[in-house]
């Protein structure tokens, strides 16, 4: 990378500062960003809108399709200044897979396979509470208030704050974490690392997860990441609103939540039912009137 390359991919990372992204999502914006501006054999000025339709269409799936438009729609646009490269560049349509969703009966047995309590609090938190991986790492014993059974979520994704319900069953089991564990003493993390004041790694809890699925016998195709999944469709099965479920899983619009009304087939058949149950009717009544005109 020149020094006038250098210079330009400096300035883009203060931009990505100001606009305070997360830091996940930093480390694939510059990611993205090294990879187009290190391969250039020319003045990123003089790249044509076509050459960045390439970049672009390399990329295989379209979630990376559509952040490598976004970074070069940061580069053009604001560092560059030639936004009319692109500005008519299409947006990538996304692949739309419906997860796969772990059964009461399976999360209870996952949650419950390792022998160590503090796994098993662990597991069971990220369920109960919907939470991401690297939430459940990131709480503090001060985000916890056992008074109204709620967990503050302290900076999610996209740097939001939320609260979401703590379940009694769940304070109980992290009480009894904390009496066998002692936590308190190892800093101000409630799940925390073998170094002092750190915090507990997301690959320890994604090697027990998976420890638990090999084990059980589980052949779906999931995550530490199903469990959050899993709850969301959980609640709606047992009519929970979905705007509710939205403001617990930290879901910026509604949209995004609402793939949780396609996997979950156990609140449409109730309804579905109730609908058939009224065109039998409509059905019945219907042959019945023509069977009087017919008289």
């Amino acid at each position: 990378m020149n020094q006038e390359v250098k210079e330009y991919y400096e300035r883009l990372l203060i931009h990505f500062g100001i606009m305070n992204l997360g830091e996940k999502t930093i480390k694939i914006y510059k990611s993205i960003a090294i990879n187009f501006l290190s391969k250039l054999s020319i003045s990123p000025l003089d790249v044509k809108t076509e050459q960045l339709e390439m970049f672009i269409f390399e990329k295989n799936a379209s979630r990376t399709k559509e952040q490598a438009l976004t970074v070069l729609k940061h580069l053009y646009r604001n560092i560059f200044k030639q936004p009319e490269k692109v500005n008519y560049i299409p947006i990538p349509k996304r692949e739309e897979y419906l997860p796969d969703i772990l059964t009461p009966q399976e999360v209870f047995l996952i949650c419950n396979h390792p022998k160590n309590i503090k796994h098993k609090a662990i597991l069971t938190l990220i369920y109960s509470c919907a939470l991401r991986i690297s939430e459940s790492i990131n709480i503090k014993f001060e985000h916890i208030n056992t008074q109204n059974r709620s967990l503050k979520i302290k900076s999610g994704k996209g740097r939001k704050d939320r609260f979401v319900p703590l379940p009694q069953d769940t304070i109980n089991l992290l009480k009894q974490y904390c009496t066998e564990w002692n936590p308190q003493n190892r800093g101000v993390y409630l799940f925390s690392g073998q170094k002092l004041g750190k915090q507990y790694s997301v690959k320890s809890i994604q090697t027990k997860f998976n420890e638990a699925i090999i084990n059980i016998g589980i052949k779906k195709d999931v995550t530490v990441h199903s469990l959050r999944h899993s709850r969301a469709t959980h609640w709606l099965d047992n009519g929970v609103d979905i705007r509710k479920i939205q403001v617990a899983l930290g879901h910026k619009r509604v949209t995004t939540t609402e793939i949780y009304t396609h996997v979950s087939i156990q609140s449409m058949v109730p309804v579905f039912d109730l609908a058939d149950e009224q065109i039998k009717k409509d059905s019945l009544l219907y042959n019945k009137q023509k069977s009087i005109h017919a008289i």
